[in-house]
């Protein structure tokens, strides 16, 4: 029988649209009438044609409903969908037509012959008769009857519990019904609401927080049950604490734990069709705790839409990021620089795919080829430049100081330079914590391309006429996946089984994901290009607390799974070359300034003096290209007092063979350094 009616409600899915609304309006008026008969035989015990007054009330029973039915717009609610809306519309639309057909009753003839009492049993019958249907109909759309008697086959589904939202979880328990093959099975919910702890949602119990979670596993696992597979958060406001801890228990208890796709349109109430069949990933940036930043996201499109705008470094991980970002705004022409082939194929492929009519360059350059640097900007004239093109991994940089110096210094430089010369609105450049009392030549370039940046502005500003070009820098500390982060590293050490490498317990970096950072460099150029009081700018981005490297790696390990020692071993290898154990993201003799901006800090600038900053500049520039890396850590000193040369620059400065000009010993800032003679 249940397969009949299965067939039969497949075979009326087939059907064209008009036809079934056409048999849906139909098979209301067919069901009212069908009431109103077994109204009368409920009263009379039977239903006896000779009496006249039977036809005329049924007759007149149906030209009204011909009359109020499409009035309701009853035929317009789909069987299958129906919900608790749809059954007060048949509500509204049974009780009017009952009221309209007895005053019509009651005008005609009084009511003298029918039995008053059947207009209320027509329309008890009539509610039960209009919403059966639909109801069926909804049951088996839902597997509700299949899973009734094939419920013994549920075994082979996973065990899963939802986390959070009761309202969510108990739509998606809703979606999960409806389709077949599904392999999952919901066994418990829990909430750390203490109203919904002990009720029951869709005929599955709610418990309470972590702690009753934790109790819960234990339980089955001593029982004999298999454990639960995974615990999938159903709202985004569970908080960061109670996912740590969650993916602390989980690793231990043999849990993962996901979220449910298109979270934001479950909480809205849209339906999703498909909730369950890639559930997210609770992401490493999910258990960090990262403050929320509101965005002046009018004030960014106004400054970037119809523009002309251009990257460098565009296909490295910030540089990819800052140009899909700026191209969701929809600037007039993307320019996008960058010296790897390969990057900036995949980039512009990227916005070409997601962007359809923005128009883009994709030029291969290196900032270091000031020639190359300033035809560019002489062609495209571009009215904001973000500067991202740099050498930013540590120790490969403390090996090769004379790369770090010519792309990080003399590259930051022909670019400035070149946007200067054609009339920039902005020159923003992305720089680093690591630039702050720099203890490697990668933080130290940064800082000497910082300083050409912030005097570049001063000398704008001392000028006085006709001042085009916006020189801002904006720093931060490190962002989660860019290339050659601590994050990637860990996960091919994680997935290679282990152990993972730290290189000391207690180092301990500022971290953000790479999406905030460049929501937080076009916040800042927004606010410098509407400053007038600003100049020679730092921001820096708010990056909330430090975290230590060690927490990082257990917590990847948890979110992968395993339980960090047990499983996966945690080991020290020792600080890297010209490795900080800890980095600053303001020098002493950066004076701090408020400002109104979200997510954003302030530090004035640092006067230098420019002329013997030049001469010293092309000193370095000579020694970068002979790599000699005893002169280079000599000069960079002399510009950068604060500078500690050390790792591999140290190591050469400071050999006895080297021929060393004496150095005396001096202490800055607790640390002792060696520091040549002038």
């Amino acid at each position: 029988m249940i397969k009949i009616i299965q067939l039969l409600f497949l075979k009326l899915k087939e059907l064209p649209p008009p036809i079934r609304k056409v048999l849906r309006l139909g098979s209301d008026f067919l069901l009212i009438v069908a009431a109103f008969f077994t109204a009368v035989y409920l009263r009379l015990g039977e239903i006896n044609f000779e009496l006249h007054w039977v036809f005329e009330a049924a007759a007149s029973l149906l030209l009204v409903s011909l009359i109020v039915v499409p009035a309701s717009g009853l035929h317009r609610t789909t069987w299958r969908y129906a919900s608790l809306h749809d059954f007060l519309t048949i509500l509204r639309t049974i009780s009017l037509v009952i009221v309209v057909h007895t005053l019509v009753l009651f005008m005609v003839s009084r009511l003298d012959s029918m039995p008053r009492s059947i207009p209320l049993f027509t329309w008890f019958v009539g509610l039960v008769y209009l919403s059966g249907p639909r109801v069926l109909f909804r049951l088996l759309r839902d597997q509700w009857v299949e899973n009734l008697f094939s419920y013994s086959n549920s075994e082979a589904r996973e065990d899963i519990a939802l986390y959070g939202s009761v309202e969510v979880a108990e739509q998606f328990i809703r979606s999960l019904r409806q389709k077949k093959s599904v392999p999952y099975r919901v066994v418990s919910i829990f909430s750390d609401s203490r109203e919904d702890t002990g009720a029951r949602i869709q005929g599955i119990n709610v418990l309470g927080a972590v702690a009753d979670l934790e109790i819960y596993q234990q339980k089955r696992i001593s029982s004999g049950h298999l454990p639960l597979a995974k615990v999938v958060l159903t709202s985004r406001d569970v908080g960061i604490d109670t996912v740590r801890e969650l993916v602390r228990v989980g690793s231990r208890l043999g849990f993962s734990v996901e979220r449910i796709p298109d979270m934001g349109r479950f909480e809205s109430g849209e339906k999703v069709l498909n909730p369950f069949t890639d559930f997210a990933s609770v992401k490493l940036e999910d258990v960090l705790g990262r403050p929320s930043t509101n965005l002046d996201l009018v004030g960014i499109a106004r400054m970037i839409e119809g523009r002309t705008v251009l990257v460098t470094g565009a296909g490295g991980s910030i540089g990819s990021e800052l140009t899909r970002q700026i191209a969701s705004y929809k600037p007039s022409r993307l320019i996008m620089v960058d010296n790897s082939e390969y990057n900036l194929f995949a980039i512009n492929r990227d916005i070409a795919e997601k962007f359809e009519g923005i128009e883009t360059s994709a030029l291969i350059c290196s900032v270091r080829d000031r020639d190359r640097v300033f035809r560019i900007m002489e062609q495209e004239r571009p009215a904001l430049v973000f500067h991202a093109a740099a050498l930013k991994h540590v120790p490969m940089v403390e090996f090769n100081p004379g790369e770090g110096v010519l792309t990080n210094v003399f590259g930051t430089r022909n670019v400035a330079d070149a946007a200067k010369e054609y009339n920039a609105d902005a020159f923003v450049m992305v720089s680093t914590d690591k630039a702050v009392n720099p203890t490697n030549i990668m933080g130290a370039t940064k800082r000497l391309a910082e300083i050409y940046c912030q005097s570049a502005d001063l000398r704008e500003q001392d000028d006085g006429k006709n001042k085009q070009t916006k020189f801002m820098t904006v720093r931060f500390g490190n962002v989660l996946g860019s290339a050659g982060s601590v994050v990637p590293h860990f996960e091919r050490q994680i997935r290679r089984g282990g152990p993972v490498t730290v290189t000391h317990p207690d180092i301990e970096r500022y971290f953000m994901t790479i999406r905030e950072a460049v929501e937080l460099i076009l916040q800042a150029t927004n606010h410098g290009l509407g400053s007038t009081s600003l100049d020679g700018q730092i921001y820096v981005l708010e990056m909330g607390e430090p975290i230590k490297i060690r927490d990082l790696a257990r917590q990847m390990i948890r979110l992968a799974g395993f339980e960090p020692e047990k499983d996966i071993k945690v080991i020290f290898t020792g600080l890297r070359p010209g490795e900080k154990m800890k980095e600053e993201l303001f020098s002493p003799n950066e004076p701090l300034e408020q400002i109104d901006v979200d997510g954003l800090m302030y530090a004035r600038a640092r006067l230098v003096d420019m002329k013997f900053y030049n001469k010293t500049l092309d000193e370095l520039n000579d020694a970068a290209k002979r790599d000699d890396h005893r002169k280079l850590a000599i000069l960079i000193g002399k510009i950068l007092p604060e500078y500690t040369a050390s790792g591999n620059v140290g190591q050469i400065q400071s050999a006895p063979d080297s021929g060393a000009v004496p150095a005396q010993l001096r202490v800055v800032g607790g640390v002792e350094i060696i520091q040549p003679d002038d």
